[in-house]
C-alpha cells in the first residue's frame, strides 16, 4: 500500500539541474550540466547571482529558462522575477512524487563584453532628457562615482564597439550637465587625451544662443571628440 504523499512545502532546499553551453536537438546535447542546491526561500536575484557564479568568471549574467514538469524542452518558461520563481516551484511541488525533485534549468550565458555593452546602452537611455530623466534624482556621491566609472571605462575598454557605446553615453551626459559645471573633471580629461581643441569649445558657445541649441551642439561636439578617442 502506498504511503501518503510527502509534504514538499516542508522541504527547505530545492535543487536545479542546470545546463548551459549546449543545444536542444530536441534533447539537450553538449555543454555543461551541474546541480545547484539552494534554499527554498531564495529570491530571484539571489538565484541569478548563484547561477552566474556557477558558470564561471567569464560570465557576468545569465538568463534562466526552466522546463515545466509536464512539458518537453521545446516549451521552456522564462524566469525573470520572484513571482515567476514561486510559480515554478509550486508547479514542481504538484508534480513531484518525492522530496528529491530537481528543477530542469537551461541557462543562456551573457559574457562580460555583452554585459558591458548592455550597461552602456541602458545607462544612456536613463540619461535622455525626458520625463524619466534619472540624473537629477541621484545624490551627489552616486553622481560622482558614476562619472569616475565612465571615464575609467573609456580608458580601459578594449572592445571598439563597446568604447563607441561608452562615448555615446558620456556625450549624452556631458551635454546636459557640463554648462552648470556638473562635470569639472571632463574637460581636463579630454585635453589630457589630446582630443579637444579649446577653440572648438568657445565656438560652440558663440554660435548658439539658446540653451537647447547649445545642448544639441555640445552633444554633437562630444560625439565627434570621443569618436577620435575611440578610433
Amino acid at each position: 500500500m502506498a504511503g501518503p504523499s510527502p509534504d514538499l512545502t516542508m522541504v527547505t532546499t530545492i535543487k536545479f539541474l542546470c545546463s548551459y553551453g549546449g543545444k536542444i536537438l530536441p534533447r539537450y546535447l553538449g555543454g555543461e550540466t551541474r546541480v545547484l542546491a539552494v534554499p527554498r526561500s531564495i529570491s530571484f536575484s539571489e538565484l541569478s547571482s548563484k547561477l552566474t557564479e556557477l558558470c564561471g568568471p567569464s560570465v557576468t549574467a545569465v538568463s534562466l529558462r526552466c522546463q515545466l514538469p509536464t512539458e518537453d524542452l521545446d516549451a521552456l518558461v522564462s524566469i525573470k522575477s520572484d513571482e515567476d520563481l514561486v510559480n515554478l516551484i509550486e508547479e514542481y511541488d504538484r508534480a513531484a512524487s518525492s522530496a528529491n525533485m530537481k528543477i530542469r534549468a537551461l541557462l543562456s550565458l551573457i559574457p562580460a563584453a555583452e554585459a558591458r555593452a548592455m550597461f552602456a546602452i541602458l545607462f544612456r537611455k536613463q540619461l535622455t532628457r525626458n520625463d524619466s530623466y534619472l540624473w537629477p534624482r541621484l545624490n551627489p556621491t552616486t553622481q560622482s562615482t558614476l562619472k569616475t566609472i565612465l571615464l575609467t571605462c573609456i580608458q580601459q575598454e578594449g572592445a571598439k564597439s563597446i568604447s563607441k557605446k561608452l562615448c555615446d553615453t558620456i556625450s549624452e551626459l556631458a551635454s546636459g550637465i557640463l554648462p552648470d559645471n556638473g562635470w569639472p573633471e571632463l574637460l581636463p580629461f579630454m585635453f589630457q587625451c589630446g582630443v579637444l581643441d579649446i577653440r572648438s569649445v568657445i565656438a560652440v558657445h558663440r554660435r548658439h544662443h539658446s540653451a537647447a541649441h547649445k545642448r544639441i551642439a555640445r552633444r554633437h561636439q562630444f560625439h565627434s571628440v570621443f569618436d577620435q578617442l575611440c578610433g
